[in-house]
């Protein structure tokens, strides 16, 4: 390996190609399992090396490079987009018109209103849009801490979509400072993902049932199954308002009303928690109680028969009647009791 300076760069010059770390003529799994831990390491770090800093100079290009000083998924998928490819010599042509479109990375939903108490989850989704041949992608997002704090990180399906194997990159959560960064890359020798969908979810603990804070994106990178990095369109932040659920106060039965509380948490991801009260009196008339979708079609009924008056609790598992897990977007609770019906929306976000 001989280090040259050119241009205020330094280029590193190699027998073999860049990504194949023991030489062996072909990048493995074990030339993956030496880059990935090194993710975010930068220079001045205990884990940084310029052995793992791969920025090749030149798309398709996997013997010079020019280290900026940190490993990131630009360096990681250019590693995982040789997987068993050899080290060819020369740069694969490209179809120009396969690379038009400029993909977008968006906080969904971009106004987020929870319904929620201290200690109970919610979630938003890394939305990506437009995007071509994707590879990898890295993502950090901060909050404020007295509002929410981040639980978990969880990969989206548009990444594995066409079938790629996904690495996770370990997700780096921060609850001090409210920030936290995640990302994933791919490999095997098929189509990358394409189109629209779901980068990641990111699992809030609410902290303060009564607070407001910014979702703002930084450091997102996206790259092409090879690790070039892709030019962005543009990001849009978001923000979630918080709001306290109704606290239970026993009320005696002859003073309820028929009532559909706010679920909680909304937005879901998983499962919510519905609360309606029945008043007494009311004849043994049957109560309803079902799930619909923004074209008011039937998804589940959840309630079908006769209750004591008084407050009710129901949860929804966010599946249709035969099971299957619904998709993201805006569904509909509706309570009926007799001729009067009462409906709340739903905000589901996988």
């Amino acid at each position: 390996v001989i280090p040259v300076h050119a241009s205020g760069l330094t280029i590193t010059h190699s027998p073999y190609c860049f990504g194949d770390f023991d030489g062996s003529g072909d990048v493995t799994a074990f030339d993956l399992s030496q880059i990935i831990p090194r993710w975010r390491c930068c220079v001045g770090d205990g884990c940084y090396d310029p052995r793992f800093d791969v920025n090749v100079l030149e798309r398709g290009g996997y013997c010079a490079s020019s280290p900026d000083g940190c490993t990131d998924v630009v360096d990681i998928q250019t590693v995982a987009g040789r997987w068993h490819h050899g080290c060819p010599g020369t740069a694969p042509a490209e179809d120009a018109a396969a690379f038009e479109l400029a993909p977008s990375v968006s906080v969904s939903p971009a106004q987020a209103d929870v319904v929620a108490e201290v200690g109970d989850t919610t979630s938003v989704a890394l939305i990506v849009t437009d995007v071509t041949d994707l590879g990898a992608f890295q993502i950090g997002l901060s909050f404020d801490p007295g509002v929410v704090t981040v639980e978990s990180v969880h990969t989206g399906a548009l990444l594995g979509s066409t079938g790629r194997t996904v690495y996770n990159l370990s997700t780096q959560i921060d609850n001090g400072t409210g920030v936290v960064h995640f990302g994933a890359c791919t490999i095997d020798n098929g189509p990358a993902a394409a189109g629209s969908g779901v980068l990641a979810r990111v699992v809030f603990r609410v902290e303060d049932c009564e607070g407001v804070t910014d979702l703002a994106l930084s450091d997102v990178i996206l790259t092409y199954a090879d690790g070039w990095p892709q030019a962005l369109g543009g990001s849009a932040d978001g923000t979630m308002s918080i709001h306290c659920a109704s606290t239970d106060v026993p009320v005696a039965t002859d003073a309820i009303t028929f009532a559909l509380e706010p679920n909680r948490p909304n937005p879901l991801s998983s499962s919510t928690t519905i609360t309606f009260s029945l008043p007494s009196g009311t004849g043994g008339e049957p109560t309803r109680l079902a799930i619909f979708d923004a074209g008011g079609r039937l998804i589940r009924t959840l309630v079908d028969g006769v209750l004591d008056p008084g407050r009710h609790r129901v949860e929804w598992d966010s599946r249709d009647a035969s099971g299957t897990p619904v998709p993201s977007g805006t569904y509909f609770c509706r309570l009926t009791l007799g001729g009067t019906s009462l409906n709340r929306p739903l905000q589901l976000i996988r």
